[in-house]
């Protein structure tokens, strides 16, 4: 399995939300950048996202995924690499103090691609401008944090010495989400994974640093919120497929003291927090963990989720979060648009089997073909999309019919294409035949015993000799598979120069006997 990357000609992350004039907007530009490369083409993704309060390393971290990633940390023990080795390497912006540096939503513009499962994976990574920085206001935080948490297939909620109750309020919004999608029938959750990374733990003698303490510490805490506040781990549970929870101490007072990133060092971060941290990414990013975003349970590709974003983006524009349905309305398109190309893909791809080489087939045939394809792509399509409302899926089933019928007329005018080009081969064969016939006709006439001309028994019977020869050579022509009824043909041309031989033999009998005739006299 080979882990490669592919850098752009600037390394830096690329902003695709972002605050202008007080208000969110869609960098469109941005979103064009990262999700139209052709390498992520066909691809599935895996968007890891991180979000949480402003000054709390999100950023920080973010920068090791990029050094696991670029040195193949998965085979690579050494990934974090030397001590003198500086923590930013052309990454995410971050430095110490109040003041936050990214603004809205970036995602690193590098594109990583792993393989799963022998399939190959891109990794996106995902920076969120810092809850309650002071410079949004709530609202707006909040369009951040749901946005996040819709792009993402792994969301880390990047938090503080603890889990606190105001943080599970954010996620209170999405297990409404999840009650409509399951009154939408979908046997799915919504969201993916959901990761607290608690920074600064700050009572390892109780319960250890990781993944292991931290699922002790996930439990207590929604134990204590079940008793008090209902079951959050109830709604959790039905919202995302996984959750789990990571322990992380402190890095050390030199992060925070460091003004400038390009000043610090490997070294000037504590020993255990670099163990711990290599843990954790090495757990994120290993192959057989990645996890593909997925809607409804089917994966989204780059032009999927370029719509998903630009629909999610429209609806929180106005500062405040959708509606539970227009969140539903959104996915659903998502997923049928998805469903819409897959099948278009799953059509064309039946028509690719069949047109291997220079195979082309008769009307009725291609036509029959047609019909099958057709019925299994809509089958297709109706089995991706039993989620969200019939009239999103009826949009996209008429888009798809138009589809078909168009991809249908380019693969008559390619059938036809190819046809043509196989009948130009076996008119020149054809050719090639007859020529070759004439010509042992020819050579067997001077081999006559001197004479100008055959008998007619002895003419009949090299004729039959020969084009049976010729004859069978067509038949073991592979173009004789596509036109046997060009033999005919063949035939007809064989006649004709037979014809042409036997008027040219019975002249040479004439004025061989004329010339006998006359040398009696």
């Amino acid at each position: 399995m080979n882990l490669t990357f592919i850098t752009a000609a600037q390394q830096h992350a690329i902003p695709i939300v972002i605050e202008n004039n007080g208000k969110l907007e869609l960098n469109r530009e941005g979103v064009r950048t990262v999700f139209t490369d052709p390498k992520l083409n066909g691809k599935k993704i895996c968007i890891i996202s991180i979000a949480g309060s402003f000054r709390k390393g999100k950023s920080f971290m973010l920068n090791f995924f990029l050094r696991y990633l670029r040195r193949q940390g998965y085979r690579n023990t050494m990934w974090m690499g030397h001590d003198d080795s500086p923590v930013n390497d052309n990454g995410f912006s971050w430095k110490g103090g109040r003041n936050p540096v990214t603004a809205g939503i970036v995602i690193h513009r590098e594109i990583f691609i792993s393989e799963k499962n022998g399939e190959e994976v891109v990794i996106l990574l995902m920076d969120t401008q810092g809850l309650f920085d002071g410079q949004m206001d709530n609202a707006k935080n909040c369009v951040v944090f749901a946005l996040s948490t819709l792009l993402s297939s792994v969301l880390i909620y990047n938090l503080s010495q603890q889990i606190h109750d105001s943080d599970l309020e954010y996620l209170e919004y999405f297990t409404e989400y999840a009650r409509a999608a399951k009154e939408a029938s979908s046997s799915h959750k919504p969201f993916q994974t959901l990761t607290f990374l608690i920074r600064d733990w700050p009572h390892a003698v109780e319960l250890d640093f990781g993944m292991k303490g931290g699922a002790k510490y996930l439990d207590e805490v929604l134990q204590k919120q079940s008793a008090t506040q209902g079951s959050v781990r109830s709604h959790l549970q039905k919202t995302f497929e996984a959750t789990n929870c990571f322990l992380l101490p402190y890095p050390g007072k030199k992060t925070a003291e460091t003004d400038h990133v390009r000043d610090l060092r490997l070294s000037d971060i504590e020993q255990k927090f670099r163990a711990h941290t290599k843990e954790f990414v090495h757990q994120i990013l290993k192959p057989e963990n990645l996890v593909v975003k997925r809607i409804n349970g089917q994966p989204l590709h780059a032009n999927a989720i370029m719509q998903f974003l630009e629909d999610s983006m429209d609806s929180l524009n106005s500062g405040k979060l959708p509606s539970v349905n227009r969140m539903m309305q959104t996915v659903a398109a998502v997923q049928n648009l998805e469903a819409q190309q897959r099948s278009v893909t799953k059509y064309r791809e039946g028509f690719s089997e069949m047109f291997t080489g220079d195979n082309f087939y008769d009307d009725v045939a291609l036509q029959e073909m047609h019909c099958d394809l057709h019925a299994a792509s809509m089958k297709f399509y109706s089995d991706l999309t039993r989620f969200g409302g019939e009239e999103s899926r009826a949009k996209y089933r008429h888009h798809l019919l138009t589809s078909l019928e168009r991809e249908f007329r380019q693969v008559t005018r390619i059938n036809q294409v190819i046809k043509s080009v196989s009948e130009s081969k076996v008119l020149q064969l054809i050719e090639r035949l007859t020529e070759d016939y004439e010509l042992q006709f020819k050579n067997q006439h001077c081999t006559n015993e001197g004479k100008n001309y055959w008998g007619d028994k002895d003419l009949e019977s090299l004729h039959t000799a020969i084009s049976s020869v010729v004859f069978d050579n067509y038949k073991s022509d592979q173009l004789y598979q596509r036109f046997p009824e060009k033999l005919s043909q063949l035939q007809e041309r064989v006649k004709m120069s037979f014809q042409k031989f036997k008027r040219d033999n019975e002249e040479a009998m004439r004025v061989d006997k004329e010339k006998a005739r006359n040398e009696m006299m």
